[in-house]
């Protein structure tokens, strides 16, 4: 079946991307890891055997410097709202009126999950109506559909990071889906998986010689010492 793979990106400006940071870096440190995570996805995913990429920017007026993020592989589209509620409902319209079948999204939080699990995301849509990868914060890196339910998407704050995964899972359930899931990970947004993402970065190279995210490891590398998380 057919299958699309869409990535949800801001406008990567200093204060508008990953201001739960604030605190642990400055806003100009936080606009770098934010557009080297969406590099990284870009060029990661961009050899993945799917039908479509999409990258479904916003607010209007950032499709310039997101298009600088992405290869040529990927086809950028103007979010209509920022709520991502919203915006899962108008793309699931967008990809079965375009033939789609198997539709997985995902967030510049996810940059380092492993891309077997995206693989295996598209797999179990073959069987599951709704996958959602979870964050071990209560949110969601990753939500996968293959039937067009809008209602999932709604009656909910996707605001409130804590709660978005168990709101999705009581939707699911009250809707009658079938619910499938893809590992805890952690999210590059939160404060307090900072010092995480370093030390697991680190211990990849160390391991395999490489990394998947390589220039996320730069930019978290190049902080200015005593900023580095963890330290």
């Amino acid at each position: 079946m057919s299958t699309l793979l869409a990535l949800v990106v801001e406008n990567p400006e200093p204060g508008k991307v990953f201001p739960d940071l604030a605190g642990e870096v400055t806003s100009e440190e936080a606009a770098r890891i934010y557009r080297a995570a969406v590099m990284d996805m870009c060029e990661t995913y961009a050899a993945m055997n799917v039908r479509s990429r999409v990258l479904l920017y916003g607010p209007h007026g950032a499709r310039k410097p997101v298009s600088l993020l992405a290869s040529r592989q990927w086809r950028l589209i103007e979010r209509k709202s920022l709520d991502r509620g919203a915006t899962l409902i108008d793309l699931a319209e967008r990809a079965f009126r375009g033939g789609h079948r198997r539709v997985l999204v995902l967030w510049p939080k996810a940059a380092t999950v492993p891309p077997e699990f995206i693989l295996n995301a598209f797999d179990q849509l073959l069987v599951d109506d709704l996958v959602v990868g979870p964050t071990v914060g209560g949110d969601v890196y990753a939500v996968g559909f293959s039937v067009d339910s809008p209602h999932v998407f709604m009656g909910f704050d996707w605001d409130e990071h804590t709660t978005v995964f168990d709101r999705l899972v009581d939707r699911s359930e009250t809707l009658g889906l079938v619910l499938g899931l893809l590992p805890y990970w952690y999210a590059l947004d939160r404060p307090e998986s900072l010092a995480v993402i370093v030390s697991h970065l680190r211990a990849m190279l160390v391991a395999d010689g490489h990394v998947q995210t390589p220039r996320l490891a730069e930019v978290l590398r190049k902080l200015p010492s005593g900023r580095e998380p963890g330290k």
